[in-house]
């Protein structure tokens, strides 16, 4: 690599002063100011599902970046949770707060997709960014969704897709064929092999669930689901531990982001590989926002700028070993067409979203609706039913799949019509109406798999 590139890279870690409108942002809205009280260090929190690579990286880069360009030390604390919890934590927070409770109110969400940011704004628990794309940066569409809310509550920052990881060694161990589609997941060779995330705390074993049904179409979808879901050998609370079953080979595979599978992959010696199903994934924009009832409100606007300007681009997509100081390589699709151009091989994906296909466009209005569907049916199918769901799926496999009670397991509880209607009702429903629903729906799912083996003679 030339010198020249070293220093453009080493920018990543904004250990170089950087043109604050390098990339993407004009001032339609103004330049944040300097942070107040440069000479005392400052917290900036953080909520965010991001992986412990990334919260690393970010949390390095932007400390330093705020020093160099604004003599400020900056800390940056994390309060990490899954996708879905992170946006249950941002609800509660303006009532924690007045109510006086303790506990930190968190000035920022980095990360998760466009149901959960639209969610919070719709609410009114983020506020516009205080910057405006003028020039320069990616349209107001990419892969046919939106990169930015119109008020400017919401950006994307970067893409990602969602495939499957699996432990390559562990299967050839055990003779097993390893999975590359999302069909192959539903197979009864991986019978009690899969490690699956509850979508309701997971974001990204939800969007995965989000492009089956996107891609085989509902009731087809729905079949592979089920199936999927009585493979695994439990309905894991987090993606992080179902990643821990695959890589110590108590599982042979899961659902995954590309980031997260990819880092494992890297560090597992060619046990580990990450596949995006071929033709049969999308990518989707990872998101960031500012939380109205933060009190570090200046620090936030910093962030963003930082996380969309190059030192942020370049940080996402830069292969690990390019960097200055090293580091993992984060996987992600960097948001700034340009970063393409300039980094070029330096990048640690190949593919450019910018120009390529991924297989699958996604409606963002109507994957928010089925995401919230997914999470809700998910847990009644599979959370407290997952031991029936599993005995009766093992007892189809033991008499060679007979047609009737398998198209009986694996039909949905309703048509795509209703399906639709249905996500949209609980997109907008209070935490009781979602749990009297799911109530209901887990008490369909038990009747549904006794009747099952009933029809096979039990």
């Amino acid at each position: 690599m030339t010198s020249t590139r070293r220093l453009a890279v080493g920018a990543v870690l904004g250990l170089l002063i950087v043109p604050l409108m390098s990339l993407w942002i004009g001032c339609a809205r103004g330049t944040p100011a300097a942070p107040s009280n440069a000479s005392r260090i400052r917290t900036l929190h953080v909520l965010t599902p991001h992986s412990e690579e990334t919260r690393t990286a970010f949390a390095s880069g932007f400390s330093t970046w705020c020093l160099a360009n604004y003599g400020q030390q900056v800390h940056v604390n994390y309060v990490y949770r899954g996708t879905p919890e992170c946006v249950e934590f941002a609800r509660q927070a303006p009532q924690q707060r007045a109510a006086g409770a303790p506990g930190i109110v968190a000035d920022v969400l980095f990360g998760g997709g466009i149901a959960d940011h639209a969610e919070l704004a719709a609410a009114g628990l983020s506020r516009p960014i205080r910057l405006r794309d003028e020039r320069g940066g990616p349209g107001p569409l990419v892969q046919g969704l939106p990169t930015r809310d119109p008020d400017l509550r919401w950006m994307a920052t970067s893409l990602n897709t969602f495939g499957i990881v699996c432990n390559e060694a562990a299967c050839a161990a055990r003779g097993i064929t390893p999975p590359a589609t999302w069909t192959d997941l539903a197979e009864p060779r991986l019978y009690g092999w899969l490690s699956i995330a509850n979508p309701r705390y997971s974001g990204s074993h939800r969007e995965a669930m989000v492009l089956i049904l996107t891609h085989l179409g509902w009731e087809p979808g729905w079949g592979v689901l089920i199936r999927t879901l009585a493979n695994a050998r439990a309905l894991e609370s987090r993606s992080g531990d179902a990643l821990r079953q695959v890589r110590s080979g108590a599982a042979l595979a899961t659902l995954a982001v590309n980031s997260d599978g990819l880092s494992l992959a890297e560090g597992s010696k060619g046990a580990l590989r990450y596949v995006d199903p071929p033709g049969a994934t999308a990518a989707s924009p990872n998101l960031i926002s500012i939380l109205a009832a933060g009190e570090n409100q200046d620090l936030a606007d910093l962030f963003v700028l930082y996380v969309i300007g190059e030192p942020g681009q370049a940080l996402w997509g830069v292969r690990g070993d390019l960097r200055h100081p090293a580091g993992r390589s984060l996987y992600h699709y960097p948001i700034s067409e340009a970063v393409y151009a300039q980094y070029g091989s330096d990048l640690c994906l190949a593919r450019n979203p910018f120009t390529e296909e991924f297989g699958l466009t996604l409606d963002a209005s109507v994957s928010r609706k089925m995401g919230r569907l997914v999470q809700c049916l998910v847990e009644a199918a599979c959370g407290p039913n997952h031991v029936p769901l599993q005995l009766t799926w093992e007892a189809l496999i033991a008499r060679g799949l007979p047609p009737e009670p398998l198209a009986e397991l694996l039909a949905p509880p309703f048509d795509a019509a209703t399906a639709q209607a249905l996500g949209d009702q609980l997109a907008g429903a209070s935490n009781e109406e979602v749990a009297a629903r799911m109530h209901d729906w887990s008490a369909l799912f038990a009747e549904k798999y006794a009747r099952v083996r009933k029809m096979l003679g039990e």
